[in-house]
Formats: structure tokens, C-alpha cells, sequence
């Protein structure tokens, strides 16, 4: 077998790990949700589940590393001469409907269950941590010495996340990436104060 197809296969794995727990735990309720009951409904062993994720939370809730590699790769593809915020928004966005029903499920299980949160913030660290990567890459800095590519990449997925959490809080699941456009800009123009809504 070809370490590609190798690679595939555990991929493939652990997404249909990652989509049967999520959904069992939409269905019954982390709590609710064993390793076994994971296991059963991925077609995979109990210590299968182990080789891929820590712990259920993780995944349950984890970010995909496939998802992740995306948004970065599409990072490190967009124009060099793009302001990064700008390159990080456009990353950001996907065309993929299914990945975008499933940061929507997690965002929601994670504020309905603290329980999830600490395995929630670790993928969006890991995240973060690439994206830094990529950041100090195109602009010539230095990831650890200095503060703006990790910052940029840290405001960058802050934004995203309130955009997540907008759309399911005012129901407007149809038009996420309109709000993570409105959540871009915001920042982008200095996070200037909004007008007062009327009561």
C-alpha cells in the first residue's frame, strides 16, 4: 500500500470517527455518548477510536486536521501582495457546505456543554498555530520574536468564531459567510462603534 493511500485511509478513518460522534452527540448528548456507542457507529474498534483522538470530547468536538490543512493551505495559496487580514478572511471562507454545517454543530455543542470547551479552544490553538506559521512566512517575520503574525492570526479566527456564533444565535444560519464578511470589515476598519440599535 502507498503511503498516499495509507494516508487516505486514515483520513478517511478519522472523519467517519469525527462525523459519528458528532452526531451522536447532536442526537443523544455528549454526556450521553460512549467510546463504544463512537466505535460501533463509525464501524471501527473502541481502540481505534484511541489511535485517532485522545479523548470523546476531542472527538466530538476536535477541529478536523484535514479542515485545518485546508484553510491553511488556501492561505499560503492567496496573493503574495494580499494584507494578511484580507488573506485570512478569504481562507477562511469555503464553498463546502458540509464543513460549514459542521463548525456550526460544534460551535453550538461547545457553549451548550462546557464540558466540550477545553477540546473546542485546543483545535482552534492548533489552528492557530498554523496560521501564525503562514502569516510570519509571507510577510518575512519571525513567528516567535515578533507579536503580529500570531496576533493577526489570533484576531483572524476571534472574528470567525463571533460570526459562528452570530449565526446561530440570530438564526441567520443561510448567510454565515455574509457575516463573517461583516465580521472581517469590522475589524478591519479599527472596530469603530456602531450606531445604537433602536429598542
Amino acid at each position: 500500500m502507498s503511503t498516499g493511500l495509507r494516508e487516505r485511509k486514515k483520513a478517511e478513518t478519522r472523519r467517519a470517527i469525527s462525523a459519528a460522534a458528532l452526531r451522536l452527540a447532536l442526537a443523544d448528548g455528549p454526556a450521553r455518548v460512549t467510546v463504544d456507542a463512537i466505535a460501533e457507529a463509525a464501524d471501527v474498534s473502541p481502540r481505534t477510536v484511541f489511535n485517532y483522538f485522545a479523548t470523546k470530547e476531542e472527538a466530538i468536538i476536535g477541529l478536523d486536521p484535514d479542515g485545518r490543512a485546508a484553510v491553511v493551505e488556501r492561505l499560503a495559496a492567496r496573493p503574495a501582495e494580499e494584507p494578511p487580514l484580507t488573506a485570512l478572511r478569504e481562507a477562511m471562507r469555503s464553498d463546502d457546505p458540509t464543513g460549514a454545517v459542521s463548525w456550526r454543530a460544534r460551535a453550538r455543542l461547545a457553549r451548550e456543554h462546557p464540558q466540550l470547551q477545553s477540546a473546542y479552544v485546543a483545535g482552534f490553538t492548533a489552528l492557530e498555530d498554523e496560521l501564525t506559521e503562514v502569516v510570519a512566512r509571507r510577510i518575512g517575520l519571525d513567528p516567535v520574536a515578533d507579536a503580529y503574525p500570531r496576533l493577526v492570526a489570533t484576531v483572524a479566527l476571534t472574528a470567525l468564531r463571533v460570526a459562528v456564533q452570530n449565526a446561530i444565535d440570530v438564526g441567520r444560519l443561510e448567510s454565515m459567510a455574509d457575516l463573517v464578511d461583516e465580521a472581517f470589515a469590522t475589524v478591519a476598519a479599527g472596530l469603530p462603534t456602531p450606531a445604537r440599535s433602536t429598542p
